[in-house]
Protein backbone atom coordinates (compact mmCIF):
# COMPACT_ATOMS: atom_id res chain seq x y z
CA UNK A 1 0.00 0.00 0.00
CA UNK A 2 1.49 3.05 -0.71
CA UNK A 3 1.03 6.76 1.08
CA UNK A 4 0.81 10.38 -0.09
CA UNK A 5 4.64 10.64 0.08
CA UNK A 6 5.20 8.24 -2.19
CA UNK A 7 2.23 8.64 -4.66
CA UNK A 8 2.12 12.44 -5.91
CA UNK A 9 -1.60 11.89 -7.73
CA UNK A 10 -3.20 10.74 -4.20
CA UNK A 11 -3.31 14.48 -3.48
CA UNK A 12 -4.62 15.48 -6.42
CA UNK A 13 -7.57 13.07 -6.30
CA UNK A 14 -8.08 14.50 -2.79
CA UNK A 15 -8.08 17.41 -3.73
CA UNK A 16 -10.41 16.77 -6.82
CA UNK A 17 -12.55 15.59 -4.39
CA UNK A 18 -12.76 18.78 -2.43
CA UNK A 19 -13.77 20.48 -6.03
CA UNK A 20 -16.54 18.40 -7.12
CA UNK A 21 -18.38 18.33 -3.47
CA UNK A 22 -17.86 22.03 -3.46
CA UNK A 23 -18.90 22.14 -7.02
CA UNK A 24 -21.92 19.96 -5.84
CA UNK A 25 -22.86 22.42 -3.40
CA UNK A 26 -23.15 25.13 -5.84
CA UNK A 27 -25.62 23.34 -8.08
CA UNK A 28 -27.62 22.13 -5.46
CA UNK A 29 -28.21 25.62 -4.17
CA UNK A 30 -29.12 26.34 -7.58
CA UNK A 31 -31.29 23.08 -8.37
CA UNK A 32 -32.69 24.36 -5.20
CA UNK A 33 -33.82 27.70 -5.95
CA UNK A 34 -34.66 26.96 -9.22
CA UNK A 35 -37.35 24.83 -8.46
CA UNK A 36 -38.76 27.00 -5.07
CA UNK A 37 -41.30 28.82 -8.08
CA UNK A 38 -44.71 27.62 -9.02
CA UNK A 39 -42.65 26.93 -12.03
CA UNK A 40 -39.01 26.13 -12.01
CA UNK A 41 -36.61 28.56 -13.22
CA UNK A 42 -35.17 27.92 -16.05
CA UNK A 43 -32.65 30.61 -16.08
CA UNK A 44 -31.11 28.78 -13.19
CA UNK A 45 -31.63 25.12 -14.32
CA UNK A 46 -29.67 26.35 -17.38
CA UNK A 47 -26.73 26.35 -15.31
CA UNK A 48 -27.42 23.33 -13.20
CA UNK A 49 -28.47 20.55 -15.58
CA UNK A 50 -25.02 20.70 -17.42
CA UNK A 51 -23.31 21.22 -14.02
CA UNK A 52 -24.25 18.22 -12.68
CA UNK A 53 -23.52 16.18 -15.82
CA UNK A 54 -20.17 17.60 -15.61
CA UNK A 55 -19.89 16.88 -11.89
CA UNK A 56 -21.16 13.30 -12.63
CA UNK A 57 -18.24 13.12 -14.78
CA UNK A 58 -16.06 14.30 -12.70
CA UNK A 59 -17.09 11.80 -10.13
CA UNK A 60 -16.44 9.01 -12.69
CA UNK A 61 -13.24 10.02 -13.12
CA UNK A 62 -12.68 10.19 -9.46
CA UNK A 63 -13.70 6.93 -8.56
CA UNK A 64 -11.52 5.48 -12.00
CA UNK A 65 -8.33 6.92 -10.15
CA UNK A 66 -8.86 6.44 -6.39
CA UNK A 67 -9.73 3.62 -3.90
CA UNK A 68 -13.45 3.84 -2.78
CA UNK A 69 -13.70 6.06 0.17
CA UNK A 70 -16.22 7.81 2.28
CA UNK A 71 -15.82 10.79 -0.71
CA UNK A 72 -16.50 8.45 -3.25
CA UNK A 73 -20.30 8.14 -1.52
CA UNK A 74 -20.84 11.81 -0.69
CA UNK A 75 -21.72 12.84 -4.34
CA UNK A 76 -24.40 9.93 -5.84
CA UNK A 77 -25.93 10.39 -1.62
CA UNK A 78 -26.10 14.30 -2.21
CA UNK A 79 -28.25 14.13 -5.75
CA UNK A 80 -30.35 11.18 -4.52
CA UNK A 81 -31.24 13.78 -1.36
CA UNK A 82 -32.11 16.58 -3.92
CA UNK A 83 -34.06 14.71 -5.83
CA UNK A 84 -36.07 13.25 -3.05
CA UNK A 85 -36.69 16.87 -1.54
CA UNK A 86 -37.35 18.14 -4.99
CA UNK A 87 -39.79 15.48 -5.72
CA UNK A 88 -41.78 16.33 -2.49
CA UNK A 89 -41.71 20.22 -3.34
CA UNK A 90 -39.90 21.26 -0.35
CA UNK A 91 -38.23 24.17 -1.95
CA UNK A 92 -41.81 25.48 -2.85
CA UNK A 93 -43.29 24.85 0.11
CA UNK A 94 -40.27 26.32 1.84
CA UNK A 95 -40.34 29.55 -0.21
CA UNK A 96 -44.10 29.52 0.41
CA UNK A 97 -44.27 29.67 3.90
CA UNK A 98 -41.47 32.47 4.45
CA UNK A 99 -43.62 34.46 2.03
CA UNK A 100 -47.00 33.87 2.51
CA UNK A 101 -47.31 36.67 5.95
CA UNK A 102 -46.87 39.20 3.12
CA UNK A 103 -48.88 38.39 1.00
CA UNK A 104 -51.59 37.43 3.65
CA UNK A 105 -50.92 41.62 4.63
CA UNK A 106 -51.53 42.67 1.08
CA UNK A 107 -55.01 41.01 0.87
CA UNK A 108 -56.05 42.02 4.44
CA UNK A 109 -55.37 45.54 3.66
CA UNK A 110 -57.13 45.41 0.12
CA UNK A 111 -59.82 43.52 1.74
CA UNK A 112 -60.59 40.95 -0.99
CA UNK A 113 -63.93 41.14 -2.70
CA UNK A 114 -66.80 39.36 -2.33
CA UNK A 115 -66.93 36.35 -4.48
CA UNK A 116 -70.14 38.30 -6.17
CA UNK A 117 -69.10 41.76 -6.62
CA UNK A 118 -66.74 42.97 -9.24
CA UNK A 119 -63.14 43.20 -9.01
CA UNK A 120 -62.14 45.81 -6.37
CA UNK A 121 -59.59 49.05 -7.74
CA UNK A 122 -56.62 47.55 -6.12
CA UNK A 123 -53.07 45.83 -7.05
CA UNK A 124 -50.17 47.04 -9.30
CA UNK A 125 -47.87 46.60 -12.28
CA UNK A 126 -44.05 47.15 -11.99
CA UNK A 127 -41.85 44.64 -10.19
CA UNK A 128 -42.21 44.19 -5.73
CA UNK A 129 -41.07 41.96 -3.76
CA UNK A 130 -43.34 40.30 -2.00
CA UNK A 131 -42.15 38.12 1.04
CA UNK A 132 -39.31 35.66 -1.18
CA UNK A 133 -41.07 36.41 -4.29
CA UNK A 134 -40.27 39.54 -7.47
CA UNK A 135 -44.22 40.23 -8.40
CA UNK A 136 -44.71 41.67 -11.26
CA UNK A 137 -48.77 42.38 -11.53
CA UNK A 138 -51.27 42.19 -8.81
CA UNK A 139 -54.52 41.97 -10.96
CA UNK A 140 -57.84 42.10 -9.04
CA UNK A 141 -60.38 39.57 -10.63
CA UNK A 142 -64.08 38.81 -9.39
CA UNK A 143 -64.00 37.08 -5.69
CA UNK A 144 -60.20 38.11 -5.12
CA UNK A 145 -56.21 38.88 -6.35
CA UNK A 146 -54.22 37.12 -8.84
CA UNK A 147 -50.59 37.44 -8.36
CA UNK A 148 -48.15 37.25 -11.16
CA UNK A 149 -44.69 36.53 -10.52
CA UNK A 150 -41.53 37.29 -12.41
CA UNK A 151 -39.21 34.28 -13.76
CA UNK A 152 -42.11 32.49 -14.48
CA UNK A 153 -40.91 30.36 -17.47
CA UNK A 154 -39.99 31.66 -21.00
CA UNK A 155 -43.71 31.84 -22.56
CA UNK A 156 -45.38 31.05 -19.20
CA UNK A 157 -46.96 33.26 -16.65
CA UNK A 158 -47.40 31.73 -13.20
CA UNK A 159 -48.16 33.04 -9.51
CA UNK A 160 -50.31 32.92 -6.71
CA UNK A 161 -54.37 33.66 -6.32
CA UNK A 162 -55.91 34.99 -3.10
CA UNK A 163 -59.42 33.23 -4.19
CA UNK A 164 -61.97 32.80 -0.92
CA UNK A 165 -64.43 31.28 -2.76
CA UNK A 166 -61.92 28.86 -4.82
CA UNK A 167 -61.18 29.15 -8.60
CA UNK A 168 -64.71 29.61 -10.41
CA UNK A 169 -65.80 30.14 -14.37
CA UNK A 170 -66.19 33.92 -13.25
CA UNK A 171 -62.16 33.48 -13.56
CA UNK A 172 -62.56 33.03 -17.42
CA UNK A 173 -63.87 36.54 -18.10
CA UNK A 174 -60.54 37.83 -16.58
CA UNK A 175 -58.44 35.73 -18.88
CA UNK A 176 -57.64 32.92 -16.29
CA UNK A 177 -58.49 29.11 -16.61
CA UNK A 178 -59.97 27.80 -13.28
CA UNK A 179 -58.44 24.51 -13.94
CA UNK A 180 -55.24 26.07 -13.61
CA UNK A 181 -55.44 26.94 -10.11
CA UNK A 182 -54.05 24.07 -7.47
CA UNK A 183 -54.79 25.15 -4.02
CA UNK A 184 -52.12 25.66 -1.28
CA UNK A 185 -54.51 26.30 1.76
CA UNK A 186 -56.44 29.06 3.19
CA UNK A 187 -57.99 30.38 0.14
CA UNK A 188 -54.46 30.57 -1.29
CA UNK A 189 -53.62 29.11 -4.72
CA UNK A 190 -50.66 28.12 -6.56
CA UNK A 191 -51.50 28.91 -10.73
CA UNK A 192 -49.68 28.89 -14.43
CA UNK A 193 -50.87 29.53 -17.49
CA UNK A 194 -48.68 27.64 -19.99
CA UNK A 195 -49.53 29.06 -23.87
Amino acid sequence: MTTSDENPAVPRLQKGWWVLHGALAILTVLALLAFSSPIADLTLLFFAVPGFFAAGLGWFVLVLGARRTWRAFVGPAVVVALLAVLFAEVPRQVRWAMSRPAFDELVAAWAAPAASTTPATVGWSGKRQVGAYEVITVSPVVGGYVFILSGGGFSDDTGFAYLPSGPSAALEGDGYDPDRFHPLGDHWYVWFDAW
